[in-house]
């Protein structure tokens, strides 16, 4: 069965694995942020919203290995469904 989603239509195993991947890339845009930054030793500054960018592309990433570990560890069977959607 597929359902929808909070990245498209697909099925449980296709969403774990998709919540996964995306969480890899995420972490290494981050990697590689703040690796450029500790080469330069200057550091940097998070001005105005630039924060809350950082926050929410953390809390992506908390989001979507917990619906990952849901599904292969949990109970969850349907991890990232979006709520009141229904499945095909």
């Amino acid at each position: 069965k597929k359902y929808y989603t909070r990245y498209g239509l697909m099925t449980a195993d296709e969403a774990a694995l998709d919540a996964l991947d995306r969480s890899q890339i995420r972490i290494h845009f981050l990697e590689e942020v703040f690796n450029v930054v500790h080469q330069c030793g200057d550091g940097f500054m998070l001005p105005d919203y630039t924060a809350q960018g950082l926050a929410a592309i953390l809390e992506d990433i908390g989001h979507d290995l917990m619906a990952a570990h849901n599904y292969y560890c949990g109970d969850d069977p349907t991890p990232n469904k979006e709520y009141g959607m229904p499945e095909s």
